[in-house]
């Protein structure tokens, strides 16, 4: 019978009652059933129906982070490459750095169907930060999978080029040096507290503004509201590429060529200032050490497919394999170096200030406004076209679909306006809120100054040559890079509504100088 499977109740055959003999006789017979069935302890056999039924991963964080998507990779890879056909469900628990997680995993005790994915020191530290009842080490320790490469960053126009200037000014003005990153006694959070230390600057003189990580240090930097931030490479990667950003160090993996290879920590002379998380996986408290090892075992299975690598290259993750003891070799390792820095937990703690509901976003105001004029221009244009269907007897006249895309347009200005003027939801959490206050003018403004030129331009140089340069212009502001592709997509786009409207629809475009011949 193997330990995986729920046992079926054992029936009692008749006989004298002899209650201590046939207790002894139960347990040999145990052990030897057991010693048949799965060998030594020691041997290094790991039960070969496992997982028997459904599989439940938790990721102690938030859809879309890095636990999440630790625990979808995983989930993924064992179906999609076909190491097992079980139901495999993932789950999320965010919150108080993962710790609210750990206390549920914790309450599954000697599940081994039920796994949690985590990385060291962002677990630890929140075990520590929020005084949790439950300790990570209580967990049975699967496998260390992944290490994610951190970056330090700044605003593309912020006056630090390079690491030194940052550390400069850090200890010339350590309370007006605002950093931005993880929560409170995770990585990000001890590295600066460390990299403070390095600078000859005491912790609690440091400005630290702990987040969620992801789209709030993003929108601190951009807005202006931090000097510089730490986030995972694939966090930012997007920022960086578009040019919002600049990265003047990494740590925890290799430095990445094709953003410019930026130097890391350890070659700077900080390497003891970089705090490394490993991600990996843990299973509830209690499981036997036959349960861990057909775990373990089917992890390892998992980390060799193409699956699994093609998670670690979509997130900017480097492999690891700690199996078993060695995780927890690290998780206790690092547990006491997070226990010894009680100078990272005095780091000068700054929140941003709550926006009060009277207080709404400007510019998706003004945007809705716009829109909603224009999609009532289009209307009023569109029934300024004489309407050949009436006096000509056609089924569809020009109008139309004029009419149609103002229409359209008008209804979903609407709908977005109604969004917008009602303000902000007082429900939404503190991230959602500083996002929607923070606006990038510039983006908007460039906007509207290439629709404005589209619209002086069209009669001149014609409907598909504007538009190609329109498509092109609009990607550009939006962050691409990549100008030939977008040309030729737009000029694609621009040519099959052409087509389209000019020679099917007799719906005649301004065709501009560059007529076609056809």
């Amino acid at each position: 019978m193997s330990p995986f499977l729920p046992p079926g109740p054992v029936p009692r055959p008749p006989g004298p009652r002899r209650p201590a003999l046939f207790a002894l006789l139960a347990t040999v017979l145990t052990a030897a059933l057991g010693g048949c069935a799965f060998g030594p302890v020691d041997s290094g056999a790991t039960v070969e129906d496992y997982p028997a039924r459904g599989l439940a991963i938790l990721a102690p964080g938030s859809v879309g982070g890095g636990f999440d998507s630790r625990a979808r990779g995983i989930a993924s890879a064992l179906n999609k490459c076909g190491i097992t056909g079980q139901d495999i469900t993932v789950s999320n628990a965010p919150g108080a750095a993962g710790t609210i997680g750990l206390a549920r995993m914790a309450g599954r005790a000697d599940d081994p169907y039920q796994l949690m994915t985590m990385d060291t020191v962002t677990l630890l530290g929140g075990e520590i930060q929020n005084h949790s009842p439950v300790s990570l080490t209580q967990l049975t320790p699967v496998a260390g999978l992944t290490v994610s490469t951190t970056a330090i960053v700044v605003p593309a126009r912020s006056p630090y080029r390079d690491f030194a200037s940052l550390m400069r000014a850090m200890a010339k003005n350590p309370r007006g040096t605002k950093w931005v990153g993880g929560s409170l006694g995770g990585p990000d959070h001890i590295t600066v507290a460390s990299l403070a230390e390095s600078a000859h600057v005491t912790p609690d003189k440091v400005t630290y503004v702990p987040t969620g990580g992801g789209g709030e240090v993003l929108n601190m930097l951009l807005s202006g509201v931090a000097t510089a931030g730490l986030s995972t490479l694939s966090e930012i990667r997007p920022q960086v590429e578009a040019g919002k950003l600049r990265i003047l160090a990494v740590s925890g993996g290799d430095s990445p060529k094709d953003l410019g290879s930026p130097p890391t920590l350890e070659h700077l002379g900080y390497g003891k200032d970089a705090v490394n998380a490993i991600g990996g996986v843990m299973a509830p408290p209690g499981l036997n050490r036959t349960e861990q090892r057909a775990v373990v075992a089917l992890i390892d299975k998992m980390r060799h497919t193409d699956c699994w690598k093609r998670t670690l290259r979509d997130n900017d993750w480097g492999a690891v394999w700690l199996p078993g003891k060695k995780f927890s070799d690290l998780i206790h390792r690092q547990r006491g170096q997070v226990r010894r820095r009680p100078e990272g937990g005095r780091t000068r703690m700054t929140t941003p200030a709550p926006i009060p509901d009277n207080k709404r976003p400007l510019a998706p105001r003004i945007t809705a406004a716009a829109f909603l004029a224009a999609g009532f221009a289009v209307l009023a244009f569109a029934f300024s076209i004489p309407d050949a269907a009436l006096t000509e007897g056609t089924d569809v006249g020009p109008r139309a679909f004029p009419l149609l895309v103002g229409a359209g347009l008008t209804v979903v200005a609407a709908l977005n306006a109604v969004q917008c003027f009602r303000g902000t939801d007082p429900t939404q959490d503190r991230a959602a809120r500083e996002e929607a206050r923070v606006t990038e003018w510039r983006p908007v403004g460039l906007l509207v100054a290439a629709l404005a030129a589209y619209c002086l331009t069209l009669e001149i140089f014609g409907y598909w040559q504007t538009s190609t340069v329109l498509f092109a212009v609009v990607a550009r502001v939006l962050g691409s890079r990549r100008t030939v592709r977008d040309l030729l997509i737009g000029l694609a786009l621009a040519m099959t509504a052409y087509l389209l409207f000019d020679r099917l629809l007799g719906i005649h475009l301004p065709p501009g100088y560059l007529r076609l011949a056809f």
